[in-house]
């Protein structure tokens, strides 16, 4: 951004002319150039590309508005500095300069200088928008996926971040950062025993891993990593004492905002679940659906998947409730 400040403040698409042999001609780089999105080299080169739609963006604006366009080019670029996220030039800088300049919160009707500021970044590529990514379908804790032991594919890819509040002071000294594009799993010991909890080399990002007890409403954190010992890549690994027919929560996160990936999440728990009851209703699997089971149901009230999920529809609520008590009583 370097260069972009010097076309604004000279008004002069060559950075530093005379910087070479007293040569006042030439710069050591030129802002009026046909530099395109992707561009792979060094930074000196590919750097250009930004200076090279700001250049031309500023003449369309001035074009257009010839008293004020530079003020509003100079504004959008100041602050986009403020507002963007990562450390690559992409066309998520066009989404930048867009926000700034909206004036209803909606972007699909336009901008006041739309016209100007895509027809400036489409010279070189930054106008072509790729599709956004699908929702995560476990992208907060009430939609947290239920998991077992093994290996879990999942990505953070397009992920929210979550406000849920976690504590790094547990695994001090293993850089557990900011949980950025953060997803949920929910798993239920079938025995109790150490657990471990990893994504160690298993994932193309630096991830982070913390792990709560109880349900969304009222869950306690019990475990978390940010840089697993041995592990590549930054990667996670953690464990923690499970209890039989307790209910957990692993949220899996990015240490940075330029940390989202995919890969497998591993859950190696102390030892295999027993095959499902035909008895619908006894969550703990006692033979008999009684008060027990409602207590465990009313805990992972608002959860999705989990034997608590009696109806099988992706969360448990009160149709859950009421299936519960129409099989009140002994298993047949």
């Amino acid at each position: 951004m370097g260069d972009v400040m010097g076309v604004l403040i000279t008004g002069d698409n060559q950075l530093a002319r005379g910087f070479y042999s007293d040569d006042c001609v030439n710069g050591i780089r030129n802002a009026d150039n046909s530099k395109q999105y992707p561009c792979s080299g060094e930074i000196h080169d590919c750097g250009q590309l930004i200076s090279g739609c700001v250049w031309d963006t500023l003449a369309e604006m001035e074009a257009s508005y010839p008293i004020t366009g530079h003020g509003i080019v100079s504004g959008l670029a100041v602050n986009s500095i403020m507002l963007h996220t990562g450390d690559s030039i992409t066309p998520s800088i066009t989404y930048d300069w867009l926000t700034l300049d909206d004036d209803d919160g909606d972007l699909t009707n336009g901008t006041p200088h739309s016209v100007e500021i895509l027809a400036g970044f489409g010279m070189h590529n930054m106008a072509d928008f790729p599709e956004p990514p699908e929702p995560l379908d476990n992208d907060d804790c009430v939609t947290a996926r239920a998991i077992g032991d093994g290996q879990n594919a999942f990505t953070t890819i397009g992920g929210n971040n979550s406000t849920d509040a976690y504590d790094d002071s547990q695994c001090s000294g293993t850089y557990l950062g900011e949980m950025h594009a953060d997803v949920w799993f929910s798993f239920t010991a079938c025995q109790s025993g150490d657990t471990e909890v990893s994504t160690c080399d298993l994932v193309d990002f630096d991830s982070d891993i913390v792990v709560y007890e109880g349900n969304c409403g009222n869950k306690v954190q019990i475990a978390c990593n940010g840089d697993g010992d041995w592990c590549g890549g930054y990667s996670s690994q953690t464990s923690f004492n499970a209890t039989a027919g307790q209910h957990y929560l692993i949220r899996v996160g990015g240490w940075s905002d330029s940390s989202e990936g995919t890969g497998m999440l591993l859950v190696d728990g102390p030892g295999e679940c027993d095959p499902p009851s035909d008895c619908v209703g006894d969550i703990n699997g006692d033979g008999e659906v009684n008060v027990t089971d409602v207590l465990a149901l009313v805990g992972a009230w608002g959860t999705s998947g989990g034997p608590e999920d009696v109806n099988d529809d992706g969360i448990v609520n009160v149709a859950d409730l009421l299936m519960l008590i129409d099989a009140w009583g002994a298993c047949p």
